[in-house]
Formats: structure tokens, C-alpha cells, sequence
């Protein structure tokens, strides 16, 4: 369960990566904070839990990102590493656009 999760991690993370960059159409104080964001996010752990929560926050990123419009909680700098907030999977899949939904 844990390679599934990180495998998921990275093939999401790499997405993230080919679509925020210079022709993205985000302003470089949004690029800061997407890269701010992805360094938060792969901090290297064990836990099992954290690597579900890690992977919520990844799909939300790259979702907004598909979107080109940044919300929360990605419109502030992250927090130190094991105080993000848990998110719930229900009510990040409920948010997740019909755009992400087809890219996945």
C-alpha cells in the first residue's frame, strides 16, 4: 500500500511539474508558493496516514492547477511539515473539477 501510494504521488507530482511552470499563466508569487507547496509535499516519511493526506493535498494542487486558479488552501505559504491539516477524502474528491476528473 505504501509503493501504491507513492507511485501515485510522483506520477502526480510530475504533472504538477510539466503545467505550472513559465507559460502557465500563474504570476511568479503563485509559482513560488506551487513550488513552496511541492517541497512541503515531498518531505520524505513512513506514515502511511500522512502519505494519504499528502496525496489528497496533491490531487488538490493539481487539480487547481489544471484550473489555472489557485484556492485553499494554496493561496498561503505551506505550514511546517506535520502540522498541515488533515483533509477529508470525501470532501476532496467532492471538489475535485470535471477537468481533473478526465485528466486522471
Amino acid at each position: 500500500m505504501e509503493e501504491q501510494l507513492d507511485e501515485k504521488f510522483i506520477a502526480m507530482m510530475v504533472q504538477i511539474e510539466k503545467r505550472y511552470g513559465l507559460n502557465s499563466g500563474f504570476q511568479r508569487y503563485e509559482t513560488i508558493r506551487i513550488e513552496a507547496w511541492c517541497k512541503r509535499l515531498c518531505q520524505i516519511t513512513k506514515n502511511v496516514q500522512w502519505k494519504k493526506n499528502r496525496n489528497l493535498y496533491c490531487m488538490l494542487l493539481l487539480d487547481q492547477i489544471l484550473q489555472q486558479k489557485l484556492s485553499k488552501p494554496f493561496i498561503k505559504m505551506p505550514t511546517d511539515f506535520m502540522n498541515i491539516p488533515m483533509l477529508s477524502p470525501t470532501e476532496v474528491k467532492a471538489q475535485l473539477s470535471e477537468k481533473f476528473k478526465k485528466f486522471v
